[in-house]
């Protein structure tokens, strides 16, 4: 699932602890972010036919953070040869 241990290097550096129990998940919608039904419907019917059991290499993620009630973008971590932090200072405006 990390061939290379990248993801638990960054839940390391992040977290602070490494969780044998955690699994990588992507979220598709987030409770926070929905405003009706439609939008879930429609993030179903978008995969319909996507095959989730397959390979890939995870080469960014985007994470955010929730401030003052509002998610905005904390980090953009790069994996692989050209790996980099992205963090929310250096993220063009």
């Amino acid at each position: 699932m990390d061939p290379h241990d990248d993801l638990r290097r960054f839940r390391i550096s992040t977290v602070g602890t490494d969780d044998p129990a955690y699994r990588p998940h992507i979220t598709l919608l987030h409770r926070d972010s929905v405003t009706s039904p439609r939008q879930a419907d429609e993030a179903w019917a978008a995969l319909r036919g996507e095959r989730l059991d397959a390979d890939f290499v995870v080469t960014e993620l985007v994470v955010y953070e929730e401030i003052g009630g509002g998610w905005r973008e904390a980090a953009r971590p790069r994996f692989g040869r050209d790996a980099e932090v992205i963090t929310d200072a250096q993220t063009p405006n």
